[in-house]
């Protein structure tokens, strides 16, 4: 008997199974795409709350769990549920840029003292001053005055002035009224002139210093020791009026007034002032013993009648640069004090550079040759006239040779101009 061979069984074809690790990654990339999905939404949701904050400062912390081991403020003690309750913030920010501020300002004044005191210990010709650099121009240009000295023989008088003007770049016109030795000449045509083209007048008056003046009248001069036929004179040869004469200052005023008159815009007062020095011999002026102010009280009233009679026209004194020193002693010529705080709308400090000594100091500031440093020189009287007068305006008068330093000086001291000589 034949045994039957078993035939196969045909069973249905399938897949061969997953290795783990093929499926361990396509749990890890669903995971992945997961996360890059919530990490997304939350960037966004981050960037939308970060657009809509509020830029104000975040609110103090009043309560926390943190521990900053190196503050000083943090609390040692914590609640029950381990939080610690913070002190108010301190601002100590302001407080500390203020006491810097205060460190360096005195560690500037000490050094500054100290460099100061070693420099006048040392007694050395103080340092040439350099200009200051554009930055420090001041924005209000000095108004610029020159004196008028005449006409050639081949010119007029119109001509002549109207060119010297034009080289000075001036707007004001100074016209010799009365000069020094005493000669009177009104100039009403070229007053005319100057106010058709714009132009201002200024009529200078040497009041005091008068050489004719004193030798016409017996009653308005310095005489010489008592004796009545003798006129004082100055070193120069100069006579002078008297002060204390009461027709001296009658005549000074009266030419005052009638320089207002004419048309004037300003009155330049110069030699207000005592002489300066002793000459050929022992001045003696009738009428002091009449008088019982001092003699710089007499000047400052005469000051003060001369702005009276100048009406509208401003009064400008003209002075040593010394007679602007509030410490001026009482008992030195030629002002016997200082001319400040008079009635004088603005003053005029004499920086010419032809007319001053040698060693010349302009307060603390020695000058052995002023002439040989005419911008430090004249921006020191400058400065120093300025520092003094306060609120009245300061002029400087200076050679007109010198117009480029004088005109620089004068800005930089904020001087309100010069009048050039």
């Amino acid at each position: 008997m034949k045994k039957k061979k078993n035939k196969p069984v045909n069973k249905p074809v399938t897949d061969p199974p997953e290795a783990p690790n093929a499926a361990l990654k396509k749990l890890q990339a669903k995971r992945e795409k997961q996360k890059k999905g919530a990490d997304s939404e939350r960037a966004a949701v981050f960037s939308k709350k970060l657009k809509n904050a509020s830029s104000r400062k975040a609110p103090f912390t009043q309560r926390t769990r943190g521990y900053y081991r190196f503050s000083r403020d943090f609390p040692a003690e914590a609640d029950s549920d381990g939080l610690r309750k913070n002190g108010e913030q301190k601002k100590r920010t302001a407080r500390r840029g203020a006491v810097f501020a205060v460190i360096l300002l005195l560690v500037f004044c000490v050094s500054f003292t100290a460099a100061k005191t070693a420099w006048y210990i040392s007694g050395d010709t103080p340092p040439v001053a350099e200009r200051p650099t554009d930055s420090a121009i001041p924005s209000a240009k000095p108004k610029t005055a020159v004196r008028y000295a005449g006409a050639q023989p081949e010119e007029t008088e119109e001509d002549a002035l109207t060119a010297a003007m034009r080289n000075a770049d001036a707007d004001i016109a100074v016209l010799e009224y009365k000069n020094s030795f005493g000669t009177v000449t009104m100039h009403t045509d070229l007053v005319a002139a100057l106010h058709d083209r714009g132009k201002q007048a200024a009529a200078y008056i040497s009041c005091f210093k008068d050489t004719a003046g004193a030798a016409q009248s017996d009653a308005m001069a310095i005489r010489s020791g008592g004796e009545e036929d003798s006129l004082w004179r100055d070193n120069a040869g100069n006579n002078w009026l008297n002060p204390f004469s009461a027709e001296a200052r009658e005549y000074l005023l009266s030419l005052v007034a009638d320089a207002a008159e004419i048309g004037y815009d300003y009155i330049v007062l110069d030699n207000v002032c005592f002489p300066g020095d002793s000459g050929s011999s022992a001045a003696y002026y009738p009428g002091e013993s009449e008088f019982t102010g001092t003699r710089n009280q007499l000047l400052r009233g005469f000051v003060n009648d001369a702005v009276n009679k100048a009406g509208t026209a401003q009064t400008i004194l003209m002075c040593k640069f010394a007679a602007f020193d509030p410490d001026a002693a009482p008992e030195k010529a030629p002002y016997y004090g200082n001319m400040l705080g008079t009635s004088a709308g603005t003053i005029c400090a004499d920086a010419r550079l032809s007319v001053q000594p040698k060693n010349c100091a302009v307060g603390e500031t020695l000058f052995n040759d002023p002439a040989a440093l005419p911008f430090p020189f004249t921006l020191a009287v400058g400065e120093y006239t300025v520092n003094n007068a306060e609120t009245t305006r300061v002029l400087l008068c200076a050679d007109a040779d010198n117009a480029a330093d004088a005109l620089s000086a004068a800005g930089y001291a904020n001087a309100a101009g010069c009048i050039l000589w």
